[in-house]
C-alpha cells in the first residue's frame, strides 16, 4: 500500500527506535532473551503532516507480535517533546486506551526509554493470494543515523551503511508454515538466520 508508482524497488521505510541510556533493549536482543520487545515509530514519507505508526514489537519464544497505533507525525513529535503532555492525555481520553499507543507509553515510561536512532531502507513486499497468508519482504540499502533527544520525524537523507550490498529477506506468516514455502526453502537451500536491524545499527554507530 506504500509503493509509489514510479518506484522500481518498492517503497521507503523510516523507523525511529527507542532505548535506555544503558541500552537495555539492545542488550536483550544481543543476549537473546526469550521474551523481549522493541519500541519504535514508523513512517513512509517525508510529508511533515504524514501518517506515523507507534509500535511495540514483542518476541515471545520464536513468535513475533506487532501491535501498532496509527496517528500522524505532528502528534508523535508533540509526544516526543513532552512524553506525558497534553497530546498523549487527549489521545488516551479519546479512544487510545488499551491500544499500542498506551502500551508504548507505559513501557517506555517504565524503562526511561528515549529516541536513540533512525533506520531507513527500501522495501519490496509481496503478499500471497493463497491461505495461509504469507508476506515476503526484501529490504535493501539499510542506513542508520543517531537521533537527537527530541527529534522531528523528517526522513533522514544520510546515514551509515548497514549490511553492505546484502539484501535482507524475510518470510512472515501466522501459525504453521505452508507446504509451498517449505518446498521453496528446501529447493534454494535457505536457512534461518537472526538479524536485528536495530541491534546492527547500534553496533555500526558504535553507541
Amino acid at each position: 500500500g506504500h509503493t509509489p508508482p514510479e518506484s522500481i524497488r518498492g517503497y521507503a521505510v523510516y523507523s525511529l527506535y527507542f532505548d535506555t541510556a544503558a541500552l537495555d533493549l539492545y542488550r536483550q536482543t544481543r543476549e537473546r532473551v526469550s521474551d523481549r520487545y522493541k519500541l519504535r515509530v514508523r513512517y513512509y514519507d517525508d510529508d511533515p503532516q504524514g501518517a506515523a505508526f507507534v509500535a511495540v514489537k514483542e518476541k515471545v519464544g520464536d513468535q513475533i507480535f506487532k501491535r501498532r497505533y496509527q496517528t500522524d507525525k505532528p502528534f508523535v513529535e508533540a509526544m516526543l517533546r513532552d512524553p506525558n503532555g497534553e497530546a498523549l492525555k487527549h489521545a488516551l481520553s479519546n479512544g487510545a486506551r488499551g491500544t499500542a499507543l498506551e502500551e508504548f507509553h507505559r513501557r517506555g515510561h517504565a524503562l526511561g526509554a528515549a529516541p536513540k536512532l533512525f533506520v531507513a531502507y527500501e522495501r519490496e513486499a509481496f503478499n500471497s493470494k493463497s491461505e495461509p497468508k504469507v508476506r515476503i519482504t526484501f529490504d535493501r540499502r539499510i542506513k542508520t543515523t543517531l537521533s537527537g533527544a527530541t527529534p522531528g520525524l523528517t526522513a533522514p537523507r544520510f546515514g551509515a551503511n548497514v549490511g553492505g550490498l546484502n539484501v535482507l529477506l524475510e518470510f512472515k506468516y501466522a501459525g504453521e508454515r505452508p507446504e509451498w514455502l517449505s518446498n521453496v526453502l528446501t529447493e534454494f537451500g535457505l536457512r534461518r538466520a537472526s538479524f536485528s536491524k536495530f541491534a546492527e545499527c547500534i553496533d555500526v554507530l558504535g553507541i
